[in-house]
């Protein structure tokens, strides 16, 4: 039986990035599997929208009023398809900046098959990603701290959570255990989810090899041209630590010092962190 996947992305305003996304995703066709695909764009005014119906008119696409942000409008994707999921077999989540290289998909698909096979716990696999140099960006995360997370550079390997940048979810995971939280704004919703599904027995399994390109978002960078007033403006906006989704993220993931673990990027990001 051909296993059949939706697609789901989000997009605000990178109209060259979100077509690059949608055309690898596109040219991912295989006998071995069928593919829809449904795009969120929250508000963009660049013309994503329009090159997407031009180009794309196969594609499903909502809009939004622009106040969304990515796990908001990676919720109000899924909400918008979750009834339709009954004849789908994966959801595969994507970022709009990530462009999949040729048969990446199919792989993935392949690889969570011979999974199963193996194990008997339900899994999830994640698509490693890199940038332009060869240098991995996202992927499986190792967790190192009660709020600490990097990379786990190891293929075909367990993960404690992932970036949500490439992930193939088996639609029985969904049905036990949900989807991203709402209550996360824009950022932290990829990594709870992680936590969230490992504690209920999910193995989260990286890929066996690099599934696309996608460059790193360092938003510490952008900290540092700050002074320090706009870093302590920028901090608690919904990109970077907005004060209920992190309260709930560390209440979610954390031990009994989380109130610790809260004040611990404000303290660090706007007294410690060295302006360029």
């Amino acid at each position: 039986m051909t296993p059949k996947i939706h697609i789901i992305l989000c997009s605000h305003n990178r109209s060259k990035k979100t077509i690059a996304c949608i055309t690898s995703l596109v040219r991912q066709k295989s006998p071995n599997f069928q593919c829809t695909i449904t795009l969120f764009d929250d508000g963009s005014v660049d013309g994503t929208v329009q090159a997407v119906q031009s180009q794309f008119p196969q594609v499903n696409v909502i809009n939004g009023d622009g106040n969304y942000f990515w796990c908001r409008s990676m919720c109000l994707a899924y909400g918008a398809i979750k009834n339709n999921l009954s004849e789908a077999d994966f959801l595969l989540c994507v970022n709009d900046d990530i462009v999949l290289y040729p048969g990446a998909l199919e792989g993935l698909v392949e690889e969570h098959q011979k999974m199963s096979a193996l194990i008997s716990a339900p899994a999830v696999h994640v698509g490693y990603c890199e940038d332009s140099a060869g240098a991995i960006t996202y992927g499986g995360l190792r967790r190192t701290g009660q709020i600490k997370y990097e990379l786990l550079l190891e293929f075909g390997a367990v993960a404690d959570s992932m970036n949500f940048n490439c992930v193939l979810l088996p639609k029985p995971i969904l049905n036990e255990v949900g989807f991203l939280d709402p209550a996360f704004e824009h950022s932290m919703g990829d990594i709870e989810y992680g936590v969230r599904i490992s504690r209920q027995g999910v193995k989260i399994v990286t890929s066996q090899k690099v599934v696309g390109l996608c460059e790193e978002n360092d938003l510490t960078l952008n900290l540092k041209k700050m002074n320090f007033f706009g870093r302590c403006q920028a901090l608690v906006s919904k990109k970077y630590f907005p004060v209920r989704s992190w309260c709930y993220f560390v209440q979610s993931t954390c031990n009994q010092f989380w109130p610790i673990y809260f004040l611990y990027p404000y303290l660090r990001f706007t007294f410690f962190l060295r302006s360029k």
